[in-house]
């Protein structure tokens, strides 16, 4: 048994040297590198090159899980910390805040309890943003350049319009601001109206056009198309044949090509210099964001704002001053007897029901930041006396943006002999100077 064991393990010694020069001796097949999802024969596709054409997508979700974290961090805070105190008192945490003050209450507690949040949001990606050939509002030499994504029939784009004329007054030779367009499917009449705006820009007028359409999103069908461009005092019939041979339509869907290269879904969306933001931004969030970068270069900051309610800005940009464009309406004086005007502002309440602000959801954080509307007129109102219509949009009182309820607006005129307002009126800009006494 022996001797045939080694018979065989001998011949089995021979069979290998006999075997072909040609076949190599087969290796174990390396482990993958981790950042390798996929092969193409031996060409590999790595997770880099996949999260580089989605690195707004996944932001978003590294946001999304930032917020829920963020969330959850405030509630296991004002558990541990208020939930103590609320027991003490015997009453729950939300009673306690109430009795307490509030939000205040809150924060005071968490500061006597020495907490620190090391929680950080996700760094937004920077991208190579284009800002093509479109028109451009504020300094041309600007070093801070916002691109922002729009489209005419969103509201959220519509409630960037104090944000942006208040960022663009208070940094006049630091910021400028390129509008791109992103009709979106779901808005029928968004496509024509971003090439409408495009047609106005041939004459001129693509910012005041830009304006109407925004504060006109109720009226964006082709008739009223027109309608506006005699408002903003275009050349009519060259703006129809613009708009009804689609000349501009090259121009709205390379924005959008654009858009859909970087990644960009939703409106608006903002880029400063290149820094990705995600919808509607509070004035203060996109203050925040352009700071940063004017201190990345080295430049110095602006003041900072005059009150969280009411800012320093200028009126809405008028139409240039061509001979084919219309200027702004205008400015008219109106005297205000001074005991009418305080026996309405005991009925503030009456007036405030009378203004309103754009409709839908303005997403969270955005509360406060729209402009108001002056939704009814009322028969010898003060509205009436001053010279007010159904569908004026309030702008400015004195020279600054009013973000609130209307509240600047009646503290003027009860505290002040001369106010003067600009609204917007079916989307152009007038200016009413009231003497009260």
């Amino acid at each position: 048994m022996i001797r045939g064991s080694r018979a065989i393990a001998g011949a089995l010694i021979l069979l290998v040297g006999c075997a072909a020069p040609d076949e190599p001796a087969r290796r174990p097949p390396a482990p993958p590198s981790p950042d390798v999802v996929a092969r193409i024969g031996d060409v590999p596709i790595t997770a880099a090159e996949l999260d580089e054409s989605i690195r707004l997508p996944l932001h978003d979700l590294d946001r999304a899980r930032f917020d829920l974290r963020a969330a959850r961090l405030r509630d296991v805070l004002v558990g541990r910390v208020v939930g103590p105190l609320a027991a003490a008192d015997g009453v729950s945490i939300a009673e306690w805040v109430r009795r307490h003050g509030g939000d205040a209450a809150v924060e005071e507690a968490l500061a006597q309890a020495h907490v620190e949040v090391l929680l950080g949001a996700p760094e937004a990606p920077v991208l190579a943003v284009s800002a093509d050939d479109d028109a451009v509002r504020g300094a041309a030499d600007a070093p801070v350049t916002i691109v922002e994504y729009v489209d005419y029939q969103s509201p959220y784009c519509a409630r960037m319009q104090p944000v942006m004329a208040r960022l663009l007054a208070e940094l006049p030779t630091q910021v400028r601001l390129v509008v791109r367009d992103l009709p979106l499917s779901m808005h029928r009449d968004a496509e024509l109206a971003a090439e409408a705006a495009e047609c106005a820009g041939a004459q001129g007028a693509y910012w005041p056009y830009h304006d109407v359409l925004l504060q006109e999103q109720d009226a964006l069908a082709r008739s009223a198309l027109d309608r506006h461009a005699a408002r903003v005092g275009l050349d009519v019939p060259a703006f129809a044949r613009c708009l009804d041979g689609r000349e501009m339509r090259a121009e709205v869907a390379a924005d959008a090509a654009d858009a859909a290269r970087l990644g960009v879904t939703v409106v608006p969306t903002m880029f400063v210099n290149g820094r990705y933001l995600r919808g509607p931004q509070t004035y203060e969030a996109l203050r925040a964001v352009v700071d940063a970068e004017l201190t990345r270069l080295g430049l110095t900051l602006a003041p900072p704002a005059v009150t969280s309610t009411t800012v320093a800005a200028a009126a809405p940009a008028p139409a240039p001053t061509s001979t084919t464009i219309a200027a702004a309406l205008p400015t008219s004086t109106i005297t205000l007897d001074a005991a009418a005007v305080r026996r309405a502002l005991r009925r503030r309440g009456r007036l405030a029901r009378d203004l309103e602000q754009p409709p839908g959801d303005p997403g969270p954080g955005w509360e406060g930041h729209a402009l108001v509307r002056v939704r009814r007129v009322r028969r010898r109102s003060l509205f009436e006396q001053m010279g007010l219509r159904t569908g004026d949009v309030v702008m400015t009182v004195d020279g600054v943006v009013v973000i609130d309820d209307g509240t600047a607006l009646f503290d003027a005129l009860g505290s002040r002999s001369q106010v003067t307002v600009q609204v917007l009126r079916r989307g152009l800009p007038s200016t009413f100077e009231y003497v009260v006494r």
